[in-house]
């Protein structure tokens, strides 16, 4: 793992998590999604606002998510 200054700026653009939850211990997950929260609680870390859309709208989810420029990260919401 490499070491990361502050004065460094990183964008994280996607990554898979399936190996990662099945691979680490639950108390080592705890702790890394504690440490994330507080990183986005502190301003340190910025969490680009997403675009909520209802799940029967999947098809314009999809179609938002590989156009280029489509602002916000299409999230689905399940519940209205």
């Amino acid at each position: 793992m490499r070491t990361m200054r502050s004065h460094e700026t990183k964008t994280v653009r996607g990554f898979w998590l399936f190996r990662w939850f099945t691979e680490t211990p639950k108390d080592r997950m705890a702790a890394a999604i504690d440490r994330t929260l507080q990183l986005a609680d502190s301003g340190a870390l910025r969490v680009p606002e997403g675009q909520p859309i209802l799940v029967e709208n999947f098809s314009e989810a999809v179609y938002l998510a590989e156009a280029p420029a489509h602002g916000g990260k299409p999230l689905l919401v399940f519940e209205p």
